[in-house]
Formats: structure tokens, C-alpha cells, sequence
């Protein structure tokens, strides 16, 4: 019955005749590499086929790559020093290449990010354009309601003034939303995120607190024309 290659098992003077070491040189080796074996019952020790795979690796990166002892033990640890690298050729170019495909990246993504900026930085200017000329109106058009309200008689509003009131209720809540938003992004990240995750590298908008915010804001503007309004019918 055949032995499987997992199954198989190599006397250390089998080990040295294969490499053409001695076996002071493979007991030097396996320090290194930190190979054990395992032990037979008699106390002898034996050396599976990876032990001879990896043996027989070491000697590929010695003389194909010229690597020392402790080359090697960092090759089999996964490590990788300047050393490894000016010895492989191959496996400098590559890092080479990396490199530079990397810095092509980034210098890629870095005029991504200011063309994107810019854009960003166009669309805040023309929304706080919009924004400015929506209140400009809004404050335009409650003024002149004002001066209408002041013109007529003191008896119950008609039906179409109620609904122009209700009209210009519904301009104030969203010229206050508005207002009420760029407020709190102008918070400092403190106050309108907390942080979570690793290292509490992820933040989370308090929207909860954003939300009684905004509706403690629009709740002010509307009272503050309420009573404005109110003012001014009683000095009439």
C-alpha cells in the first residue's frame, strides 16, 4: 500500500541526500525556518513532504536569489525587507510598477476631487442665490399683506384672506426650514454628529436633534409674525 504525500516521512540523512546538504546544514536550516518535524516513539526524528517542500524552497531562494539565512526566515514568516527586494529583480519591478500606477491614481482621483469641489462650490453659490431671492420675495410679500390687513376694517376676515394668510404661513415655514438647515450645517461636527465604529472613525447625523431643531426654528419665525401681525392690528 502506497503513502500518500501527506503520509510520507524522511530521516534527516534522507533530507540532507536530497538537497546535497550536510546534515549539520539542514538542522541549520530548520532553526531558522522554525521546522520541528515530529518525533517517532523511539525518539527519532522524521520530516514530512512539506518540511522537505520548504527545505527545498530555501535552497531554491539561496542560490537562485542569493538570499541569506535571515532572508529566508523572513520569507517564511511573510515579511518582506529592502533586502528581499534589491535581490528579486522581478519583484522589484513589480513594486515599481505598483508604485507608479498608484501615484498615476492618485493624481487621477486628486483632479477628480477638485473638479467635484468646484462643481460642489458652483451649486452652494447658486443655491444661496436661490435662497437669498426667496426671502427677498417672501419678506416682500408678507410687508405688503401687512399694509393690506392695515387697510381694511376691523371685522372678520373673508375667506380669501384667510387663505392668503395661509398662503404666506406656508412661505414662512419654508423660507424658516431653509434658514433652519444652513444653521445647523453651520454647527460645529460636534454638536450635529456622533461618533461610533472603530475607533470612532464613523459619524452619524444626530437626526433627531436635527429635526427639533428645524421645527423649533420654523415654530419661532411663525410666532414672531403672528405677533407681528397681531402688533400691528392693535395699534390700529
Amino acid at each position: 500500500m502506497s503513502q500518500t504525500q501527506e503520509e510520507l516521512s524522511y530521516q534527516i540523512k534522507d533530507v540532507a541526500e536530497i538537497l546535497g546538504w550536510s546534515q549539520s546544514n539542514v538542522r541549520k536550516y530548520m532553526k531558522y525556518m522554525n521546522l520541528q518535524g515530529s518525533r517517532t516513539e523511539g525518539g527519532h526524528r522524521r520530516f514530512s513532504q512539506q518540511d522537505l517542500n520548504d527545505l527545498l524552497e530555501a535552497k531554491r531562494l539561496k542560490e537562485e536569489n542569493d538570499y541569506s539565512l535571515k532572508m529566508i526566515q523572513a520569507h517564511f514568516n511573510k515579511e518582506l525587507t529592502d533586502e528581499m527586494i534589491e535581490k528579486n529583480e522581478s519583484l522589484k519591478s513589480f513594486l515599481e510598477e505598483s508604485v507608479e500606477e498608484l501615484q498615476e491614481q492618485v493624481e487621477g482621483n486628486t483632479e477628480k476631487i477638485k473638479s467635484m469641489a468646484e462643481l460642489f462650490d458652483g451649486f452652494v453659490k447658486h443655491t444661496e442665490k436661490q435662497i437669498k431671492q426667496i426671502s427677498e420675495n417672501t419678506t416682500q410679500e408678507i410687508l405688503s399683506l401687512q399694509q393690506l390687513m392695515r387697510t381694511l376694517p376691523d371685522i372678520k376676515k373673508s375667506e380669501e384672506d384667510q387663505q392668503r394668510l395661509r398662503e404666506v404661513e406656508a412661505k414662512i415655514r419654508i423660507q424658516a426650514r431653509e434658514e433652519a438647515v444652513e444653521l445647523w450645517n453651520q454647527k460645529p461636527e460636534s454638536e450635529r454628529f456622533m461618533r461610533s465604529g472603530f475607533l470612532g472613525l464613523q459619524k452619524t447625523e444626530k437626526l433627531g436633534e436635527r429635526q427639533d431643531f428645524i421645527e423649533s426654528y420654523i415654530d419661532k419665525k411663525v410666532l414672531q409674525y403672528v405677533q407681528s401681525d397681531e402688533s400691528d392690528e392693535s395699534v390700529n
